[in-house]
């Protein structure tokens, strides 16, 4: 049951700050003047003791969240977005410094590459105007342009088309909420001067090794398996094969083509293991493992997925490290308030709410899922660690399913009821490729002959796990189709789930307290404490 005990208080601040920041995007200046009302009312409310604190902290939370969403939207005049021009009737002149890496796009008969500038100043008319902000850049030829140059080009400015019939996704609002409001498309015939090369910084360095790693890998692996490695690893997702993408979108894992948490998690346990068999003092396996993820997070992209995983792995080693107990909820919110303070604009962005969504089911609902199935099995004396085990992985693969099959359905407009048994054998076999890529990757540069066994094993992995995600996309009734769902569909199908599993008198789990006359040995009732297994979840990991 939910008690004053067991509430996250950071869960809550979290949650109340990502609803302020919701009603500052769509400017519901209805909801602050309430938010405000609700706080000054919270006295008052003297009936509800109990929870009084819960509704007074979730409220001031929601009025700081709108105010920092608001004052992040805030742009002064100089920004691009209040230049009152009609951009796209005229070319312009732009300086300004190379803000990400140079990212490749493979088209039917040509290459776009694209990168992101904080502009300047911006020349029109014969005039440069002081001006900042950030636009995206599109150029249709090759170019030596690096991270952190400081160029100057001209091109036409012009707002993003929409492309997408997709109602519930917008190319516009996903490049404005990363506070990109224009592209600027270069003829192939424009130069493009590099007034002042970049710095030796470290993010530019990083960049500059992650080229490095292809083309040492590049003479190991065929087309398109360089392709699916650079995906799976490096997060370069341009040149994966269209109709291998269909195939794991088609199975609900697709999450495997894209650096995510899983992927996190991985290099992560193998960075931890290779520190440990050097037999390192703890405090420099903490330090050395935590620069070595922030490597890799850079390397891969930063995106929030990547970044959320990474900030939960450092919380959570730093608290074996102290021998501080920590509630994996607690670090669930923690990274997501840390992401929205860096950007409050990460709370609409689809990998953030996936990543998030998908370790709150792991974390909250897999526990309860497994009591189900663990229940049958509760009066038998002995039960094999493989069988409790393939529990486990399927109540996680449910609880996935539960929470993100929607959302997928919303964004993507498809459903995918095979996902949970696809998911079972495709995750392990995802995870051999990871090892075996990142042998690769080593090796290629310390010891090339090993490397190439690595690189046989890498192909072999890769096959296996293609064809088995192709198999499960045959199957009848692996996939279908599903157009118009709509925001309020989505909250009802949450509110549902939440109705079951979470609340007090759920339909599922109904017994959530040890009463008080329960021993605390033997066959337990509740899903928060099952026989022989301790949910603790700072052992969760």
């Amino acid at each position: 049951m939910i008690t004053a005990r067991s509430w996250s208080w950071l869960g809550l601040c979290t949650s109340g700050f990502a609803t302020g920041i919701v009603a500052g995007y769509f400017q519901m200046w209805n909801v602050g003047p309430a938010m405000i009302g609700g706080l000054l009312l919270v006295p008052l409310l003297g009936l509800m003791r109990s929870i009084r604190p819960v509704i007074g902290i979730f409220v001031l939370f929601g009025v700081l969240g709108s105010l920092y969403q608001w004052s992040y939207q805030y742009q002064g005049p100089e920004h691009i977005r209040q230049r009152r021009m009609n951009h796209a009737a005229r070319e312009v002149r732009v300086q300004g410094q190379v803000a990400s890496d140079i990212k490749v796009t493979q088209m039917p008969y040509m290459r776009r590459y694209s990168f992101e500038l904080e502009i300047e100043q911006l020349g029109l008319n014969g005039r440069w105007r002081l001006t900042r902000g950030r636009i995206l850049v599109q150029l249709f030829r090759e170019t030596e342009i690096r991270y952190g140059d400081r160029i100057e080009t001209t091109g036409r400015l012009h707002v993003p088309f929409e492309f997408s019939t997709n109602p519930n996704f917008s190319y516009r609002d996903f490049l404005q909420r990363k506070n990109i409001h224009y592209i600027l498309s270069v003829k192939n015939n424009t130069p493009v001067a590099v007034l002042e090369p970049a710095r030796r910084g470290i993010k530019s360095q990083i960049y500059v090794f992650r080229k490095k790693i292809i083309q040492r890998i590049d003479p190991y692996l065929s087309t398109s398996e360089l392709n699916l490695i650079q995906a799976i690893l490096l997060g370069e997702r341009s040149f994966i094969p269209r109709h291998i993408r269909e195939i794991f979108i088609r199975t609900g894992t697709v999450h495997i083509l894209a650096i995510s948490g899983l992927h996190v998690g991985m290099i992560s346990l193998l960075i931890l293991t290779v520190l440990s068999v050097l037999n390192l003092p703890r405090k420099s396996i903490f330090v050395l493992s935590t620069i070595l993820l922030g490597v890799y997070i850079i390397l891969s992209g930063a995106r929030p997925s990547v970044v959320r995983a990474g900030i939960m792995y450092i919380i959570v080693l730093g608290s074996h490290l102290f021998e501080r107990e920590v509630r994996q909820i607690d670090t669930l919110s923690l990274a997501a308030l840390v992401l929205l303070l860096l950007n409050p604009m990460n709370l609409f962005d689809i990998g953030f709410q996936m990543s998030f969504v998908c370790v709150a089911g792991i974390v909250v609902l897999s526990p309860k899922i497994q009591w189900l199935l663990e229940r049958p099995l509760s009066r038998a004396k002995t039960r094999s660690g493989f069988v409790t085990g393939l529990i486990q992985s399927f109540a996680v693969s449910v609880a996935v399913a539960l929470v993100i099959e929607m959302l997928v359905a919303y964004y993507f407009e498809i459903f995918t009821p095979v996902a949970v048994a696809a998911n079972l054998l495709v995750v392990p076999l995802a995870m051999l490729v990871v090892y075996m890529g990142a042998g690769l990757m080593v090796f290629a540069f310390v010891w090339p002959p090993l490397a190439g066994l690595f690189a046989m094993m890498v192909k072999v992995s890769l096959n296996l796990m293609v064809g088995t995600a192709f198999l499960f996309s045959q199957l009848p009734g692996a996939y279908f189709y599903w157009r118009g769902l709509t925001l309020w569909n989505l909250i009802i199908y949450y509110f549902i789930i939440v109705m079951i599993f979470l609340v007090p008198w759920g339909i599922i789990c109904p017994n959530l307290r040890r009463t008080k006359n329960q021993p605390k040995s033997g066959i337990s009732t509740s899903p928060d404490q099952p026989e022989g297994r301790d949910f603790d979840n700072t052992r969760r990991l």
